[in-house]
């Protein structure tokens, strides 16, 4: 956790310069996750759809995910706790 504090306070840009907050999280999440990808889950074992919604600046991504066949349902997760199914 210290190493995470130590990149973010050592990142910040300067004002007036139009750079992500933390550069160095393109390097984190893996690229080839966009919208339309078929995505799971490494935390949850269970969770696995397609990316209907995603910002790797900001580690965010939301997937749909069947609950049954004519149901489906959204979550909100970190791209970096995915990886393509």
């Amino acid at each position: 956790m210290g190493v995470c504090q130590l990149i973010m306070c050592h990142n910040l840009p300067r004002i007036g310069y139009k750079s992500p907050y933390n550069k160095n999280i393109t390097n984190i999440i893996p690229q080839m996750i966009k919208v339309g990808t078929n995505v799971k889950s490494k935390i949850h074992d269970d969770l696995t759809g397609h990316v209907v919604i995603c910002q790797p600046l900001n580690n965010y991504a939301v997937i749909m995910t069947d609950i049954i066949d004519y149901e489906m349902m959204t979550v909100e997760c970190f791209l970096s706790d995915l990886e393509v199914a």
